[in-house]
C-alpha cells in the first residue's frame, strides 16, 4: 500500500509530464525543491486513487445486494473463489508497471476498479454469520478486520526489506497463493436447507415470469422493432433498479433507517481516509516509507490487541450500543489530531484512537444480522455492503476536491470535515433502541418468546387430550 503513491507519482511524471527521472530524490514535504512534473504527477495520482475508488465502490453498490442474495441461494463458495481471482489482476499489473517503463498507471486503477464487481468480503462476513451465534457475530467480524489490521501492519515494511519491485512481486504471489488456498481448502458455510432454497429460487422464478409476461403483453401491443427496443429499455431499467430495490430491506423501519444512516457515514469517512491517507501525509506531512510503516505498525498492533483483548470483555460489560458510541468518538479526536497538528509525533500517538474504531463495521454488521432471519444474512450484508459502497465511492471524491480546495493552507481540512460527520454519527448512536441493539437483549427477548409458545402448545396438547379422551360434561349434568 505504502508503494503504490510513489510508484504512480513518478509513472505519471514520466509518462504524462515528460519526466525522465526519480521523484522520490526530493522532500515530498518541499514543493520549492520538488520538480514540477513530479508534484502534477503526485497530484495526478491522487486524483486517479479517488475517482478509481469511486467507480470500484459504483461497482460494489450495484453488485454488492445481487451477489449476497445470490449467495443464499447457490453458496458461498464459489462466489469467494471468484473475487479473490480478480484481485489478482491489480496486483500483476502493479509488477508489470515497474518492469515496462511504457505501461500508463492508468490500467493499474481500471484493475482495482474492475476487481470489485465481486466483493468477496462482503460473501466472507456471511460465511462467518452462518457458523456463529448471535452473541458472538460482533467479535467474529471483528476478527476477520483484524487480520486486515495485520496485513497493513507489516505491508509498508516490505518496500525497506525487498524494495518496491520485489514487495510488488511478493504482494502478488500472496494474492496467487491465496487463490490457490480458497479454490482447495475452503468450505462452504450456507446450511443445507433444501425448503429455503427452493423457496428463493421459486420467489425468483415467479418474478422472472412476471417480468417475461410483462415483456410479452408489450410484444402483442407493438410492432417487431418496437419489441426489441421495449425490451431492451426494460433490460437496463431492471439492471440499474435492482440494487436500489435490493437495499429495500434497509429500509423495514426506523431502526434500519438509523443504522444504515451511521453505516453511510462510516463508510464515506473510512474510505476517504483509507484512500488518500498516504498520499496526504507523505505530500503535506513529509512521511516517507520508513514513516508510514512505523504509522501502520502502531495502528495494526493497536487495532489487533483490541479485537483480540478488549472487543468481547467490553461488548459483555457496555453492550453494542455503548460500543459502537465509543468508537464513534474516538474517530472524532483522531481525526481532529490529523487535522490540526504537523507534528509526526502526535500523528504517531493518535493511532491509539484507532483502536476502538476498528469496531464499528462489525457492530454494524452484527447488529444487523441479529436483526433479520436466517435466510436473509447473505441479502443483508450484501445490501448493507451496497449502500457503504455508494456511500465509499462518494467519500474520496468529495475529500480529494477538499483537499485540493485547501492544498495551500498547512491544516488537513478534510480530516477536519470527517470529525464533523463523526459528530452526526454520535447522534445516530444515541437514537438507537437498546432492545434491538444489544444481543444479549436480543437473546432475553428471543428465550421468552421460545418460553411463551412452549406455552401455548403445551396448552394446545392439554386441549387436544381433553378433545380426545377427557369428560367434557356440565357439572351440574355430570351428577
Amino acid at each position: 500500500m505504502s508503494i503504490i503513491p510513489e510508484v504512480t507519482t513518478e509513472k505519471f511524471a514520466q509518462i504524462h509530464h515528460g519526466y525522465q527521472y526519480n521523484c522520490s530524490s526530493f522532500p515530498s514535504d518541499n514543493e520549492k525543491e520538488k520538480p514540477k512534473e513530479c508534484t502534477y504527477g503526485a497530484r495526478d495520482a491522487q486524483q486517479a486513487a479517488a475517482y478509481s475508488s469511486g467507480v470500484a465502490h459504483f461497482f460494489n453498490f450495484m453488485t454488492g445486494s445481487l451477489i449476497g442474495e445470490f449467495s443464499d441461494i447457490k453458496g458461498r463458495r464459489m462466489l469467494i473463489i471468484l473475487g479473490v481471482f480478480l484481485e489478482i489482476f491489480p496486483s500483476f499489473l502493479l509488477v508489470l508497471m515497474q518492469c515496462c517503463k511504457s505501461i500508463d498507471p492508468t490500467w493499474y486503477y481500471i484493475a482495482v476498479s474492475s476487481s470489485n464487481i465481486v466483493s468477496w468480503f462482503t460473501i466472507i462476513l456471511a460465511s462467518i454469520v452462518d457458523v456463529t451465534p448471535n452473541v458472538l457475530r460482533a467479535s467474529s467480524i471483528g476478527l476477520i478486520m483484524s487480520s486486515f489490521q495485520l496485513g497493513f501492519m507489516f505491508s509498508p515494511f516490505l518496500p525497506l526489506v525487498f524494495g518496491h519491485l520485489g514487495a510488488s512481486i511478493f504482494s502478488c504471489s500472496i494474492v496467487i497463493f491465496m487463490f490457490l488456498f480458497v479454490t482447495t481448502c475452503l468450505e462452504e458455510t450456507l446450511p443445507k436447507n433444501d425448503s429455503n432454497q427452493k423457496e428463493k429460487s421459486q420467489i425468483i422464478i415467479t418474478e422472472g415470469e412476471k417480468s417475461r409476461t410483462t415483456i410479452s403483453e408489450a410484444q402483442e401491443e407493438s410492432p417487431t422493432q418496437h419489441n426489441n427496443s421495449t425490451r431492451t429499455t426494460y433490460n437496463i431499467c431492471e439492471v440499474f433498479l435492482r440494487p436500489f430495490r435490493s437495499l429495500a430491506i434497509l429500509n423495514r423501519d426506523k431502526f434500519f433507517r438509523i443504522l444504515s444512516s451511521i453505516a453511510f457515514l462510516g463508510s464515506m469517512t473510512y474510505t476517504g481516509v483509507e484512500t488518500l491517507l498516504v498520499y496526504d501525509f507523505e505530500n503535506r506531512l513529509g512521511f516517507d516509507d520508513l514513516d508510514i510503516g512505523l504509522f501502520f505498525l502502531l495502528m495494526g498492533l493497536c487495532g489487533i490487541s483490541f479485537q483480540v483483548f478488549a472487543f468481547q470483555p467490553l461488548q459483555n460489560i457496555f453492550g453494542e450500543r455503548i460500543l459502537l458510541m465509543i468508537s464513534k468518538l474516538s474517530s472524532v479526536v483522531r481525526y481532529l489530531f490529523y487535522g490540526f497538528t504537523r507534528s509526526k509525533i502526535l500523528i504517531f500517538l493518535s493511532t491509539f484512537l484507532s483502536a476502538p474504531q476498528t469496531a464499528s463495521f462489525p457492530l454494524v454488521s452484527a447488529i444487523k444480522s441479529n436483526n433479520v432471519k436466517d435466510t436473509e444474512q447473505g441479502h443483508v450484508q450484501g445490501a448493507l455492503f451496497a449502500l457503504t459502497s455508494l456511500s465509499g465511492a462518494l467519500g474520496p471524491i468529495i475529500m480529494q476536491k477538499i483537499s485540493y480546495l485547501t492544498r495551500d493552507s498547512s491544516f488537513g481540512y478534510m480530516y477536519i470535515f470527517i470529525a464533523s460527520l463523526m459528530v452526526v454519527s454520535v447522534f445516530l448512536v444515541l437514537m438507537l433502541p437498546e432492545e434491538r441493539t444489544n444481543s444479549s437483549k436480543l437473546n432475553e427477548r428471543n428465550i421468552g418468546n421460545l418460553n411463551s409458545d412452549d406455552v401455548e402448545d403445551n396448552v394446545d396438547q392439554d386441549d387436544d387430550s381433553i378433545l380426545e379422551g377427557g369428560d367434557l360434561r356440565e357439572p351440574l349434568l355430570s351428577g
